[in-house]
Formats: structure tokens, sequence, C-alpha cells
């Protein structure tokens, strides 16, 4: 079933900046954790620094808290 396309909908980019502050990104809230489980928010987080930043090109320090890891790990496997 197709899904008509309203005209007064919001064109790319901006229908993609709506839907990240949606999730939470671009904020300082902690939005993403109280919308989504911890698997789904760490996948978006790891979409979104895709689209906004490009490929994960940062070497895995060491030190990090396991929440950072995770993000790491996430964006540095969508890279590929």
């Amino acid at each position: 079933m197709a899904m008509a396309r309203g005209s007064s909908g919001l064109a790319y980019p901006d229908r993609f900046y709506a839907a990240a502050t949606y999730a939470g990104f671009g904020s300082s809230s902690n939005a993403v954790t109280s919308k989504f489980s911890n698997d789904v928010a760490l996948l978006l987080y790891a979409l979104y620094q895709q689209a906004t930043v490009g490929p994960c090109n940062v070497p895995k320090p060491r030190g990090w808290s396991p929440v950072e890891q995770s993000k790491w790990t996430r964006f540095v496997y969508l890279s590929y």
C-alpha cells in the first residue's frame, strides 16, 4: 500500500532533522533513552552520527565508560 505525500509536509533535510529532534538528538536532554530501548537508541545514535558526521574514523580510546564504548562500537560497525 503506497502512502500519499502531502504537499505541506517537510522536505529533506528538514524531515531528517525533525525526526532526529523527536528521537532526542541535537538537544541536551536524554530523550532517546526514555523513548526507546537501549538497543534501538544505540542504533538510532549510530545512524544519526553516520548521517551527520560520516564514517567513524576515531580510534577506540581506552578508559571510556561502557555507554560511550557501546556508542562507538555501533557507529564503527555501521561505517563498514
